[in-house]
């Protein structure tokens, strides 16, 4: 599913710098991680309500459930990208010779690594409260967005295939800020959905001609 979802972020990517910059800044020869982040999600609704008659879990689930296994997924990707060389940092004089940039760079891959691993270890504890299981995606986005969005001031390789809007903005804050805005708005509409399920329960069981006993 991820070999699906995250060139679909990137091609996402693609198109919005496209606007900014012209038909000619199309570019589809890299990944995206916020493609997992954003299409995984919709592609397991889909599978597990297809599925759901034959599983015994609900497809919602399905979607808190892979929080916490993205997280360690990326930071062991991140552990890749050090030794490979890709999403390189900036030059400096302290750090490790990069062969794409033909200098020294600052191991951004190494701090993005900790970062992940930090966050996976964040969403097993978040996750154990019960009145949480049904935020924990939500949080990922919201926990791992905020510290993408820092890290991209660390990351060269951004400018590569794409130039930063107004000389600042780099395409992988924009996604940040949209994951964030879409994790806080997910939990806005559980917490209202649960709230109205407890008053529901609370009726079931007192009973009563409309709903409470009487």
């Amino acid at each position: 599913m991820a070999v699906v979802c995250v060139p679909l972020g990137y091609a996402t990517t693609s198109f919005l710098f496209g606007f900014e910059y012209g038909i000619s800044a199309l570019n589809f020869s890299g990944f995206s991680w916020y493609g997992a982040v954003f299409f995984m999600p919709i592609c397991i609704l889909i599978l597990g309500s297809l599925m759901e008659n034959f599983l015994d879990i609900k497809p919602s689930d399905y979607i808190h459930n892979l929080a916490a296994p993205l997280a360690l997924m990326n930071g062991f990707m991140k552990v890749a990208c050090l030794v490979f060389g890709c999403c390189y940092g900036y030059p400096c004089s302290w750090g490790y010779y990069n062969s794409f940039a033909g200098t020294t760079v600052f191991p951004i891959q190494l701090v993005e690594a900790i970062w992940n691993f930090a966050v996976c270890g964040f969403i097993l504890w978040y996750e154990r409260k019960p009145e949480n299981r049904s935020k924990v995606y939500p949080m990922y986005m919201i926990i791992y967005s905020i510290g993408r969005i820092f890290l991209e001031f660390g990351r060269s390789n951004a400018e590569i295939n794409f130039k930063p809007l107004f000389g600042v903005i780099k395409g992988g804050m924009i996604y940040a800020a949209i994951a964030i805005c879409i994790g806080l708005i997910w939990i806005k509409i559980d917490k209202n959905y649960q709230a109205k399920k407890n008053v529901k329960k609370k009726k079931t069981v007192h009973g009563g001609k409309d709903g409470w006993r009487k």
